[in-house]
């Protein structure tokens, strides 16, 4: 327990201000959250923060994973200011948020999402939910990626596992992977179609295998093969049947509806051709391709078989 007054405040350094709460670096080690007496609602009503209800066994539960977690820094201590609780302590980190990732080369993209993956595989592992997995709220220190703001109320934290939080948790981990492979602002097609393409689970995922998955897929190196409506078909299975590709097919037109994008899907299955993924009227290769390992990539124009870069 940490006994400090208002008059310390200004002795540190104001690092980050937010709607909870504002963040103080007191030395290159430790900052502290000092918790917001009062929030406001969009309406203007005004209501106790409720961070400050010093959840105990919450934070009990916190400080004892926080002895055995190898990748998450827990809060460190309680902070008590004119004899009430007023915030916690935490690790300082140096490099700050992670917000500028999207963009980011796709090996720091990789590299950062499969440590978050790992961290919050550990979390659970220790009963700890997450529900407010964001850029925000990832740090990077000495090269590594650390999740923070576990204190945050929306945090759920149990002495067992509790199936509903676990769930709820991992949906919002998978759409913050997404994000920071740029996934929402690439498709032009909805999750349904994209569920059976380059993406293997949707977004209301509710196990991490399926997020970990996802980035396996990622890493794959296998070429793509990029076709259209001008594909010879009996020159692509030639192809497909000497080696392996993922296929892309590239439509002229950005406007097909769903119907249609299913339409493409069935009637290749049919071929046994599987689509990889589409490639949209107004979709540069390079734009696409950067969110994949760095691989071989080729297109097919009618009977010809050209390599692209």
């Amino acid at each position: 327990m940490i006994q400090i007054s208002k008059d310390d405040l200004k002795s540190y350094r104001e690092i980050l201000s937010g709607q909870f709460g504002v963040v103080y670096q007191v030395n290159d080690y430790y900052v502290y959250k000092i918790y917001n007496p009062t929030l406001y609602h969009s309406s203007g009503h005004e209501y106790k923060n409720p961070a400050l209800r010093l959840p105990r066994r919450k934070f009990y539960l916190l400080m004892k994973a926080g002895k055995t977690l190898q990748y998450t820094d827990v809060l460190q201590d309680i902070i008590i200011m004119d004899d009430k609780f007023a915030g916690i302590a935490l690790p300082y980190y140096n490099e700050g948020t992670i917000t500028d990732i999207l963009s980011k080369p796709y090996q720091v993209k990789r590299k950062a999402s499969g440590q978050i993956v790992r961290n919050a595989k550990e979390l659970n592992d220790h009963f700890i939910y997450p529900m407010d997995y964001k850029l925000n709220n990832i740090m990077k220190h000495n090269g590594n990626y650390k999740l923070i703001d576990l204190d945050d109320p929306f945090t759920k934290v149990h002495a067992h596992k509790n199936n509903k939080d676990l769930k709820n948790s991992t949906i919002v981990l998978g759409d913050t992977i997404y994000t920071i492979f740029n996934e929402f602002k690439s498709r032009p097609f909805t999750n349904d179609i994209a569920h059976q393409l380059a993406k293997p689970f949707p977004n209301q995922t509710n196990d991490i295998s399926d997020i970990e998955e996802y980035l396996k897929k990622k890493d794959d190196d296998t070429p793509f093969l990029i076709i259209d409506e001008s594909t010879d078909l009996t020159r692509l299975k030639e192809l497909l049947s000497s080696r392996e590709f993922r296929v892309l097919y590239h439509c002229s037109d950005r406007n097909y509806s769903d119907f249609y994008y299913q339409q493409f899907i069935d009637y290749f299955e049919n071929q046994d051709i599987h689509l990889f993924d589409f490639l949209g009227y107004d979709h540069f290769y390079d734009y696409y391709l950067q969110d994949y390992a760095p691989c071989e990539v080729y297109e097919l124009k009618e009977k010809s078989f050209v390599k692209k870069k």
